[in-house]
């Protein structure tokens, strides 16, 4: 089961959290090269490490220093006090971070994927009279604040900020600031406004050019989970290696507003949890369990990898079916318990289809074009099948005599369609289909669909006789 920001730490443990975080990401906003650059900045920086010593006290007499971060605790205030660089100020949050989090059973990230339309909606009605509607500090209750409302559009605020930081300052407020806590907003939904205040600052950028570069990236710096407690500067850290400067703003609009989007977002989420279903299979395996690793694996295809398999039928067949025989290769592999080695080289194999199969759902091909012929066709071939049947009955309903019988034809394909559009409003709509669904619903329809099938021609058969055909009609 998932774990919760509130599900087993106080409130001391989830404020230090909160503090350090805050502190980690807006230090470069108060010292530059040992020097204070804004006094405001630095004079809140010394506040929020002195009150995090307070709290740290505190819960040391409750609980001990469970998570052994005494010693960081007070070098990151003796760090702030003497004015030490960036980098070495965000280590150390860094690492009481880590500590707080694994010791305490704390998820730093969304349950769900964030919906940032949830998110729009919510800043609007409980941030926007204070921060504005596009983040630049100026909304209508902004004016005699003091300290004025945060400028979240702020180059410099914007490249420290996270996410997780924007869940926290939710969660807990700024002391000393008009900046309130929201416990009456919900746990995802704090996210959801998290995730959105992270769009603003990416709204008027190219987005589509950063799809095109995240295509090349990791599929783990693109998973929601992961870039929740990611700031942007940490992030294009992770990407600089591999991404021209110029491309930068690019990957970012996209990781930050694009991907969330249900049209672009999907590809990247089905794969990195195929990604990350597929790792905890081999730690599994590597840790003597071969059931729960192979099923992990039976997961990592229903559940992740299904979600993109037509889609990759579409645009690369030969490539979809390569990809299908790794994994029959590395469950069956699992199953009959081969050496680590021959586990891990399978697994490599696995991931770096999976990086494949981003980059080619994600780029700009005929895809899409060969996807609506190829449904198109369907439909054509299936209707046109479906008209000459309808149509033959019509003709043969006309031919006995029968055509007050015809009424009942119209009403039966009318009420078909009918049913058609009602299934996939359905689908699209209110019922959300895994791919272990998928799989099952398609089961079940192809066994229905032939049962139909063998009864409407046994039913023919026995009515083969024109006879036979009148008198059970007129009968």
């Amino acid at each position: 089961m998932l774990i919760t920001l509130s599900s087993f730490a106080s409130s001391n443990e989830k404020r230090i959290l909160s503090l350090v975080d805050y502190i980690g990401g807006d230090y470069q906003n108060a010292v530059k090269n040992g020097e204070v650059i804004n006094d405001g900045e630095y004079n809140e920086m010394l506040e929020f490490s002195a009150e995090t010593k307070e709290i740290f006290e505190t819960l040391k007499l409750s609980d001990g220093d469970k998570a052994e971060i005494e010693s960081e605790i007070y070098e990151l205030s003796n760090m702030i006090v003497s004015k030490a660089s960036v980098q070495d100020v965000e280590g150390v949050s860094n690492k009481i971070k880590e500590k707080i989090i694994s010791s305490y059973g704390i998820v730093s990230y969304p349950e769900k994927k964030p919906s940032l339309e949830a998110g729009q909606e919510l800043y609007a009605n409980n941030c926007s009279q204070c921060h504005g509607m596009s983040g630049a500090g100026d909304g209508s209750l902004a004016h005699g604040l003091n300290p004025p409302p945060t400028v979240l559009i702020d180059p410099d605020f914007y490249s420290g900020l996270s996410p997780f930081k924007v869940h926290n300052t939710m969660s807990f407020g700024i002391k000393g600031t008009a900046m309130p806590a929201f416990p009456q907003i919900t746990d995802d939904k704090k996210w959801d406004v998290a995730c959105y205040v992270m769009s603003i600052g990416a709204t008027n950028k190219n987005s589509d050019s950063g799809k095109e570069i995240a295509a090349t990236l990791t599929n783990e710096i693109k998973d929601y989970k992961n870039l929740a407690v990611l700031s942007n500067n940490q992030i294009l850290d992770k990407i600089n290696s591999n991404v021209s400067e110029e491309g930068n703003e690019f990957v970012i609009s996209y990781l930050r507003k694009g991907m969330f989007d249900s049209s672009t977002g999907s590809v990247g989420s089905a794969i990195a949890m195929t990604s990350a279903l597929l790792n905890d299979s081999l730690k599994l395996y590597k840790a003597g369990n071969k059931k729960e690793s192979y099923e992990k694996t039976l997961d990592a295809y229903i559940l992740g990898f299904e979600q993109v398999e037509p889609d990759l039928f579409v645009k690369d067949r030969k490539f979809k079916t390569e990809v299908e025989a790794n994994f029959s290769d590395y469950r069956n592999a699992i199953k009959s318990g081969k050496s680590v080695k021959e586990i891990e080289n399978l697994h490599i194999k696995l991931q770096d289809n999976l990086n494949s199969a981003s980059v080619i759902l994600e780029s700009e091909s005929s895809g899409k074009y060969l996807s609506f012929l190829n449904s198109f066709a369907i439909m054509v071939r299936e209707g046109l099948e479906a008209i000459l049947i309808i149509a033959a009955i019509i003709a043969f309903l006309s031919a006995t005599g029968s055509r007050k019988s015809i009424k009942y034809i119209h009403y039966g394909w009318i009420a078909a369609l009918g049913a058609g559009l009602l299934t996939w409003f359905l689908a699209k709509t209110v019922i959300s289909i895994s791919g272990a669904q998928r799989e099952i619903i398609e089961g079940i329809t192809a066994l229905t669909a032939a049962a139909v099938l063998f009864y409407v021609s046994y039913w023919l058969i026995t009515k083969i006789e024109v006879k036979k055909w009148k008198q059970y009609i007129q009968g």
